[in-house]
């Protein structure tokens, strides 16, 4: 792997503009700063994309599907269109804390090239910012039976990928509804 890689990171939107931006904000304010924030929008009728635009920053790359094609394609279209070595992904309804990039950039570059992907704690907030649940797994080597079934390694926006990972594997099914990640 490169020293100092790029990471794309995804962030699949639909009628989200109110959070979007908070997702988006939370990359720009990333330590790490090699990176491209691809969002998609998966065809909003909000003001997803002027809130978007609005941003007016060269990282951020929209796209906006001309229908709503659901969450695992819209995270197709962003690795289809990202350029960079690692992959990561945000939800739209999610945020980062300002080193996690930096982090498993730091620990990727550290580990055999047999390791695709990393995984990273996640806590949860009420409205009043309180946490109210932390899921803190402590998983190694093939995860693919914890999490199967259940979240054994946290959400979509804990992951980061070696981009041969995503094409190893054909990208994310796009025939199922909920729990694609």
């Amino acid at each position: 792997m490169n020293v100092n890689p790029l990471v794309s990171v995804v962030i699949p939107t639909h009628n989200r503009s109110h959070l979007v931006v908070n997702a988006i904000n939370s990359v720009l304010q990333q330590t790490y700063t090699n990176f491209e924030c691809i969002v998609v929008d998966d065809a909003s009728k909000d003001d997803t994309e002027k809130v978007v635009c609005s941003l007016n920053n060269d990282k951020i790359i929209y796209i906006k599907h001309r229908f709503n094609k659901h969450v695992s394609a819209a995270r197709n279209t962003g690795i289809q269109k990202s350029k960079g070595e690692l992959i990561a992904f945000l939800d739209d309804d999610d945020v980062w804390l300002p080193t996690k990039l930096e982090k498993q950039v730091t620990y990727f570059e550290n580990v055999p090239e047999s390791i695709g992907m990393l995984y990273c704690w996640m806590e949860f907030f009420n409205d009043e910012g309180k946490i109210v649940r932390k899921h803190n797994p402590k998983l190694k080597g093939n995860v693919f039976r914890y999490v199967l079934d259940s979240i054994g390694i946290g959400g979509c926006s804990s992951l980061i990928v070696r981009r041969e990972v995503t094409e190893n594997i054909g990208g994310f099914d796009e025939e199922l509804p909920r729990g694609n990640d």
